[in-house]
């Protein structure tokens, strides 16, 4: 190892030689011109000199021709190491002063070294060729000198020039990119709390120079009051810490304007490490945060629009890489798994149609994203995280940018499994529904057949009872009319009212076939619908009574009635009935009244028929409409028991309902509707 001493102006350059060659073992005598150079080298007598050239007070030229005109060190090797003087003229000068090597920066650190133990090696060895003599004379030589300095000081001269345009220029760039960009600069002196602000900067406040220059606190009163102390916080962090920092805040101006900005600051040091001063940029982030601020909302809608669905979606980005799947999705799943495009076969498919399993590749993610294929509604039957298999339909898509850039693919689907168990139901059901129908045909038609027969056994039964019955009861009127007629005189008086009991009673019973006969055949007989004006019907009926009203006094109250859609010959039987049986109970009435009228209700008409007669018991309201369902005696009030039960029947053909309400001796009031 050696001790070397080192002549070079710049500190950078310097320290990074004197750290090579001190990590060769080397010892370094550090100096930063020429003058200082000559004087350590005839003060610590070093074994190599490395000279710059350029260099304050005494520049390399001279140091060397010093060095070799000195007796103590001429022999010493002398190395240049410049990166300024490259020409040849240069190096012909160097050497002819009697330089050992001339080498350029910059060069390799091993290429350096080698440099150096060469000549320590060949210098020890006493091998190292002596400097030649001056090959001119001195004046010549110092020409020499001046010729290749102002040489070199004119090329310097212009490169600064060069360099202060080249700054100039960026300077007016960097303004104008501020200004585009919105970025103001501030340099604050910590010493004396003097705040330097760029022509932006005070764009960005809103404010105009000041004469005088600013201050932090000026700064300061900028800023939301809400923001201050994190601002001030983070200034002082950044001194203690000796670290930069970033942060965002807001400005609130003097007209109430708001904006939001983002702010850099790096503060300096000197070599005793106290802060000095601290620069930072300011950019107006406004339109950035409130598009942000936008976006951040609208994906925050989207994602409340998609997770509210009512099917299952996965996003994958332009790799396959799954990024998402919402609460539905998992649901299906039972579970989900954010994988990549090639571990997509850890999701267990079954195409539905054949039956064979889907690989990686085969998932319609998988094809969107690697042929940007569309696929839609896919039946396939999946086998969930937790075991369970449900069908589902799955669509996919690729999502590509304005450009047509591919940026991922989305799935949608839509859990089947409980729609195809309805749909299997629903079948099943109508296959049992056919079966029932085919059997409740065959039903109908077997009854329908037996109804026939029975309609055809009433018939020839209600033929029996006409012609069967009535004769029986001709020949017992017959023989009793015969007796009264022609054997009077023989009869006593008892036996004529016999007989006269005999044919009142033969005359009853032939009522009543008849009236059964009426009430049999009602169900069979068609209705004929037709427009009727009610109130013309009741007229009829009442000429119809016309015998019965002679012999008595009765008031009839009858109010507008409209017309009503119905069959006229069973509705003027039904009318007559129950005209019939309002003149029969209000037989014993001295003033009867008979009221007819319409009630109208929300549901529709209600028609009733009202008497002041003998009434009844409430309590037997349903017993009125039955057959030979009576509360009277025979005695008082004639009848068969078989009217009402008329009645009942034609009003229900007509869909309608009927009822009737009364109070003993106050008479009775029958509604029906139609």
């Amino acid at each position: 190892m050696a001790r070397i001493l080192i002549a070079e102006d710049n500190p950078d350059s310097l320290y990074l030689l004197q750290q090579m060659l001190e990590a060769d073992g080397h010892q370094v005598i550090a100096t930063s011109n020429g003058a200082e150079a000559l004087e350590q080298a005839l003060r610590q007598s070093p074994e190599v000199i490395i000279s710059d050239i350029m260099m304050p007070t005494m520049n390399g030229f001279r140091l060397c021709r010093e060095v070799r005109n000195r007796p103590e060190l001429k022999k010493l090797p002398f190395i240049f190491y410049t990166a300024t003087f490259l020409e040849e003229e240069d190096r012909r000068l160097a050497m002819s002063l009697g330089a050992t090597r001339f080498v350029v920066k910059p060069m390799e650190s091993p290429q350096f070294a080698k440099i150096i133990q060469e000549v320590l090696e060949l210098h020890r060895r006493g091998e190292l060729p002596p400097p030649p003599p001056p090959t001119v004379a001195s004046d010549a030589l110092l020409a020499m000198y001046d010729t290749s300095l102002n040489r070199k000081l004119a090329e310097t001269v212009e490169k600064l020039r060069a360099e202060h345009r080249a700054l100039t220029r960026s300077e007016e760039r960097l303004k104008e990119a501020q200004e585009i960009a919105q970025i103001g600069h501030w340099e604050l002196d910590l010493h004396s709390g003097i705040l330097r602000w760029s022509d932006q900067l005070y764009r960005l406040l809103q404010q105009k120079p000041q004469g005088s220059p600013a201050s932090w606190q000026d700064l300061l009163e900028a800023v939301h009051p809400e923001d201050r102390q994190r601002v001030a916080e983070a200034q002082r962090l950044a001194r203690v810490q000796k670290s930069a920092y970033t942060l965002d805040y807001r400005l609130l101006l003097a007209d109430g304007l708001l904006k939001f900005v983002h702010e850099r600051c790096q503060t300096q040091f000197d070599d005793g490490g106290e802060p000095v001063c601290a620069v930072g940029t300011i950019q107006d982030v406004t339109d950035a945060k409130l598009a942000e601020g936008n976006l951040a909302a609208s994906e925050n809608r989207l994602r409340q629009v998609i997770e509210s669905m009512p099917v299952g979606v996965w996003l994958a980005d332009g790799n396959g890489q799954l990024l998402y799947s919402n609460p539905i999705g998992q649901k299906i799943w039972e579970g989900g798994r954010l994988v990549a495009i090639e571990h997509y076969d850890e999701y267990k498919g079954w195409w539905a149609d054949t039956g064979e399993p889907l690989a990686a590749e085969d998932w319609g993610m998988a094809r969107a994203i690697l042929k940007g294929e569309t696929s839609l509604n896919e039946e396939i039957e999946i086998q969930c995280f937790d075991g369970s298999r449900k069908m589902i339909l799955h669509s996919a898509l690729p999502l590509l940018d304005g450009d047509g850039t591919k940026l991922g693919a989305i799935v949608i689907i839509q859990d089947m499994t409980q729609r195809i168990r309805a749909e299997k139901a629903l079948q099943e059901s109508e296959s049992r529904v056919r079966i029932l129908n085919a059997e409740l045909e065959d039903r109908v038609a077997n009854r329908t057949a037996a109804l026939e027969r029975a309609n055809q056994e009433l018939e020839a039964y209600s033929y029996s009872v006409s012609h069967d019955l009535r004769a029986p009861l001709r020949a017992i009127s017959g023989f009793a009319n015969v007796l009264l007629e022609d054997h009077a005189g023989e009869l006593s008086a008892e036996a004529r009212r016999l007989l006269g009991r005999i044919n009142i009673n033969s005359e009853q019973m032939g009522q009543l076939i008849d009236d059964l006969l009426a009430f049999a055949q009602m169900d069979r007989k068609l209705l004929h619908k037709e427009r009727i004006d009610l109130g013309k019907l009741v007229d009829h009926c009442r000429t119809m009574l016309q015998g019965e009203l002679k012999q008595r006094q009765v008031q009839f109250k009858c109010g507008p009635l409209p017309e009503v859609f119905g069959d006229r010959a069973m509705l003027q039987q039904a009318m007559f009935n129950l005209l019939d049986n309002a003149l029969k109970f209000t037989r014993n009435t001295a003033e009867a009244v008979i009221e007819i009228g319409v009630l109208e209700k929300p549901d529709g008409a209600v028609y009733y028929i009202r008497d002041n007669g003998v009434g009844f018991d409430n309590r037997h309201q349903g017993k009125m409409f039955g057959v030979f369902q009576r509360l009277h005696r025979n005695e008082d009030f004639e009848g068969t028991g078989v009217g009402l039960a008329i009645v009942h029947r034609i009003i229900q053909r007509h869909g309608g309902k009927i009822w009737i309400e009364g109070e003993v001796n106050k008479g009775a009031t029958v509604f029906f509707t139609l």
